[in-house]
C-alpha cells in the first residue's frame, strides 16, 4: 500500500520542481531584460490554474512594470527627435504596450493562494495609439508626394519608393486621403517598360516565321511589377530600354547517317539437364529420384545499328541599351541547339543475346531528315527560352 503513496510524492515533488523551474525561468528573463518573454511565461503557467503562487504574482508585476517604463522611455526619446519618420515607430510601440495590456486584461482579477492581488498601472494608450497612427500615415502620405515630385523628373526609383510609402498606410487606413490615385501615378512613374527587338547580324536568310518564333514571349512571365515588357511597340510609348537580340551566325550540319555492327552474348536458362556424379552416372536424390538441374547455354545476336543524326546552332548575343543615355549597359553571349536523332536496328541469332537498350531500338526504322529550316526553327524555340531566362534576370534593367 506504500507504494501509490511513494509514486504521489515522486509526481507531486516532480510537479512543485517543474514549477519552481519555470517560476525561475521567468525571473531569469527579467532580470536580462527579456520582460514580455517573463510575462507569457508566467500567464502560460497561471492559466486555468487557481492556486497561483506568490512568486508569479511578484514577477509578473516586475516584468509589467519594467517593460512598460522602457517602452515608454522609448517614445519619450523619439518623440524628442521630432521627426516624422519616427512616428511608424511610435505607433509600434503604442501597439505594443496596448497588446501587453490587453493580455494582462483577460487574467483579471489576479490573486494568488495567499491573498496578494496583483496591481498594474495600465497606460491610457488609446488615444496615445490613435494619435501615433494619424501621424504615422501623414508622414508616409506626404513622404510618398515629394517622392512623386522627384519621380516626375524622371526618378524611377523614388516613384517604387512612393508606392511602398503609400502601401504602408494600408495598416492603419485603408481609405485615405487620395492614396488610391497616388498609387496608379507612382506605379505608372515607377514602371520601366523595355521593347525585345531581332537584329540579324547572321550571314544567312532567316527562315520563314523565325523572327516571330523568337518574340513570341509569354510577356506575363517576364513582367513584374516594375517592369513591362513588348516585343510589338505600343503608340505613344515611351521605352526605357530596348532588348536586342542580335543573331549572329545560324548554321545546321548536313545530314549524316552512321552505321555499326556488334555482337551481344548473353548465357541463358535452356531446358534441364541431369546431374552426373563422379563416375557419369546420373544422381539420385533420398527418394530416388533422378536429379535435375537448369542448363545454362550462350547465345549470341549479330546487332546492325544505323544512327541519323543532324543538328542546328544559332550564336547570338542579348543587348539592353538604355534608350535615355544611349548606352548599351550589358551584353551577353548566347547559344542554342536543336538536335534530330533518330536510331533503328536489326539482328541475326539468337534474341535471348540482346539487352534491354538494344531490344528498344530493333525493328525501328530510318525516317527523313528533317529540313534545316525546321531544325533553325527548333533552335529558336531554344533560344527564346534562353533569352527570356536573361531578360527576367537581367539586374542591369532598373
Amino acid at each position: 500500500m506504500k507504494t501509490p503513496l511513494l509514486i504521489f510524492r515522486f509526481l507531486f515533488l516532480g510537479l512543485s520542481v517543474f514549477t519552481l523551474s519555470a517560476c525561475g525561468s521567468a525571473a531569469k528573463n527579467v532580470d536580462q531584460g527579456d520582460f514580455d518573454r517573463a510575462i507569457d511565461q508566467v500567464l502560460d503557467r497561471m492559466e486555468g490554474r487557481k492556486n497561483i503562487k506568490t512568486d508569479w504574482v511578484v514577477t509578473l508585476e516586475e516584468a509589467f512594470r519594467k517593460a512598460t517604463a522602457r517602452d515608454m522611455a522609448v517614445v519619450d526619446r523619439l518623440k524628442l527627435e521630432n521627426r516624422p519618420e519616427n512616428w511608424p515607430k511610435i505607433f509600434d510601440v503604442y501597439n505594443l504596450i496596448r497588446r501587453r495590456q490587453d493580455r494582462i486584461t483577460n487574467f483579471l482579477p489576479i490573486v494568488s493562494k495567499n491573498g496578494r492581488k496583483a496591481n498594474f498601472q495600465f497606460v491610457r494608450v488609446d488615444a496615445l495609439e490613435l494619435d501615433a497612427k494619424e501621424k504615422a500615415a501623414e508622414y508616409y502620405y506626404n513622404s510618398a508626394q515629394e517622392l512623386i515630385d522627384r519621380a516626375e523628373q524622371g526618378d524611377r526609383l523614388a516613384a517604387r519608393a512612393a508606392f511602398d510609402n503609400l502601401n504602408a498606410i494600408d495598416q492603419f487606413y485603408q481609405n485615405y486621403r487620395q492614396k488610391a490615385s497616388l498609387k496608379d501615378a507612382a506605379l505608372e512613374l515607377g514602371t520601366t517598360f523595355v521593347l525585345v527587338e531581332v537584329d540579324n547580324r547572321a550571314p544567312v536568310v532567316l527562315p520563314m516565321g523565325f523572327k516571330e518564333a523568337l518574340l513570341e514571349l509569354n510577356e506575363e512571365n517576364l513582367d513584374s511589377r516594375w517592369r513591362v515588357f513588348h516585343t510589338r511597340p505600343v503608340r505613344n510609348l515611351e521605352y526605357d530600354y530596348r532588348a536586342v537580340i542580335e543573331l549572329l551566325d545560324l548554321a545546321a550540319s548536313p545530314d549524316r547517317v552512321s552505321e555499326r555492327q556488334y555482337e551481344q552474348r548473353a548465357t541463358v536458362e535452356d531446358g534441364w539437364e541431369y546431374v552426373l556424379d563422379d563416375r557419369g552416372n546420373v544422381k539420385k536424390d533420398s527418394l530416388g529420384n533422378d536429379v535435375k538441374r537448369p542448363k545454362q547455354v550462350e547465345v549470341v545476336a549479330n546487332v546492325i545499328e544505323s544512327a541519323q543524326t543532324k543538328a542546328a546552332t544559332i550564336s547570338a548575343a542579348l543587348d539592353i541599351i538604355d534608350l535615355q543615355s544611349g548606352a548599351r549597359v550589358s551584353r551577353n553571349e548566347l547559344t542554342a541547339e536543336a538536335i534530330f536523332e533518330n536510331y533503328a536496328a536489326t539482328f541475326n541469332g539468337d534474341e535471348r543475346a540482346l539487352d534491354a537498350e538494344a531490344r528498344k531500338r530493333i525493328g525501328n526504322r530510318p525516317v527523313p531528315f528533317p529540313t534545316d529550316e525546321q531544325l533553325m526553327l527548333e533552335a529558336a524555340f531554344d533560344l527564346r527560352r534562353i533569352f527570356s531566362i536573361e531578360l527576367r534576370n537581367n539586374r542591369r534593367i532598373q
